[in-house]
């Protein structure tokens, strides 16, 4: 009897961590639900964009509409609620943009497997009119 409760409470911890690791997988790839039904030339410019360098941003589920300031002659955006420098080699003004916000695509910091909990900025384009 040990031995099945055992096993079912391993099981059970195994399906809480792939449950978890789900979850999270999920939040990583989710397709933004203010982008889920945009024009396709919308889409089309989020899939289409580089970094100065030619690296893609990734995709429009990588791209956040944000607000921005300029300090000290560089752009700044806030990432969870921290305001972020953005790296003058990320960005993009020969491409257009087709919001009055800016765009920044940034992905997770992740140092020997885990979370730092800081963002790198891969790409950014002021808001129209900037």
């Amino acid at each position: 009897m040990r031995k099945l409760a055992a096993l079912l409470l391993s099981c059970a911890a195994a399906a809480a961590g792939v449950a978890a690791l789900a979850l999270l997988d999920r939040a990583g790839a989710m397709d933004r639900e203010e982008l889920k039904d945009v024009a396709p030339h919308i889409r089309q410019w989020f899939e289409s964009m580089k970094s100065p360098s030619g690296k893609p941003c990734c995709s429009y589920a990588d791209g956040h509409r944000t607000e921005y300031e300029t300090r000290e002659n560089m752009y700044w955006v806030p990432i969870n609620q921290v305001w972020t420098p953005v790296p003058p080699e990320v960005v993009i003004f020969d491409q257009g943009n087709p919001f009055a916000e800016a765009v920044v695509w940034y992905s997770p910091v992740i140092e020997g497997g885990k979370f730092t909990g800081r963002q790198k900025i891969i790409c950014f384009v002021p808001g129209a009119g900037s």
